[in-house]
This record gives structure tokens, C-alpha cells and sequence, in this order.
């Protein structure tokens, strides 16, 4: 590639997408092998005001897993393309072509975990609807950190909360 880029009045992206209601618009579909040697596919999502990112991974190494994996991306596709492409086969590529661009409204979900004596949430798409288009109004997704976010088992005062600025409910939109 002969192609120079700038990058002096680029921004940095100011961290990752949170559990909560994000308006986001799909970067890209590649495929992948994990350190250990695990198929997936990965779909980019960046927030819309291009703050936040996320990155989600869909694996193929078990017949249940590879089973959910499919509907979840089959979800994508029927809500941001309609029920006839969600009935297709494709590419990477093709995947990759067709979504890259889209803008969707997702549930994220978390997951607690501890890393170093200290909290995480891992954020990841919610699972039965957890998509819609834009327009959809209002919205039909709703979240609830007492709910939405799968906790450890220890004591509430050490619990990660995900930022006041994604827990939305759909009485926002």
C-alpha cells in the first residue's frame, strides 16, 4: 500500500462499549483463530458519537456453540437486512460487505470476573433481541444492571458498575 496516512488530529478512541443500550455502526466481519486454536468469527461495532468500541466474537468450535453463534448472527442480519438475506449463505467477504456501515441499536450485556484482585465486566451482545434498527421507535430493548449483568459471588461494595452514561432503559428513546 502506497497510500500515506495522517494521524496528528486523530483522536484516541476513549475505551470500550459498556453493558447498556448503544447506538453503534458495524466496522467490519473477519475471521480468526484464537491463541488456542479456535475458529470465529469477530463483527466490529464502534459507538456512534466514535468514542467507545467493541468487538464481538462468535465461535465454531462445539456443535451447540457453532449452533448459537448462528442464530445470534442470523438475528444481526434479519433485524438490519431483512428475513430473505437472513436466510442465505455467505462468504466472509460477503458478510463483511454487507454489514459494514450498518448502524443498529444492541443491548450489551456484562459478565463479571476478577482480574487481579479487582472487578471487570466483560461486555458482550445481549442474546434474544438484543438488536434493532435506528428507527425503531420506540425502542423495544431495555436493560437492568441487576439483571443484565451476571454477578460474582462477593460483596456488594466491591461490585464494577458499568458507566451512569449507558444504563439506559428504552424510556430514553
Amino acid at each position: 500500500m502506497s497510500k500515506t496516512f495522517g494521524f496528528g488530529d486523530v483522536e484516541d478512541i476513549k475505551g470500550r462499549i459498556e453493558p447498556g443500550i448503544e447506538e453503534v455502526e458495524f466496522t467490519g466481519v473477519i475471521d480468526g483463530k484464537n491463541d488456542n486454536d479456535k475458529d470465529f468469527l469477530s463483527f466490529g461495532t464502534i459507538s456512534l458519537d466514535g468514542n467507545r468500541e467493541h468487538t464481538e466474537r462468535f465461535y465454531f468450535t462445539t456443535e451447540k456453540g457453532e449452533k448459537i453463534s448462528l442464530q445470534r448472527i442470523r438475528s444481526i442480519i434479519k433485524e438490519l437486512l431483512g428475513e430473505e438475506k437472513a436466510k442465505g449463505n455467505y462468504t466472509v467477504a460477503e458478510l463483511n460487505a454487507m454489514l459494514t456501515g450498518k448502524k443498529a441499536r444492541i443491548k450489551f450485556v456484562g459478565d463479571e470476573y476478577e482480574y487481579n484482585n479487582e472487578l471487570r465486566v466483560k461486555t458482550q451482545f445481549g442474546f434474544s433481541g438484543f438488536i434493532e434498527k435506528l428507527e425503531t421507535n420506540p425502542s423495544k430493548l431495555t436493560f437492568n444492571p441487576q439483571k443484565d449483568i451476571k454477578r460474582l459471588s462477593i460483596a456488594p461494595s466491591n461490585r464494577a458498575q458499568p458507566s451512569s452514561a449507558n444504563n439506559v432503559t428504552d424510556e430514553l428513546f
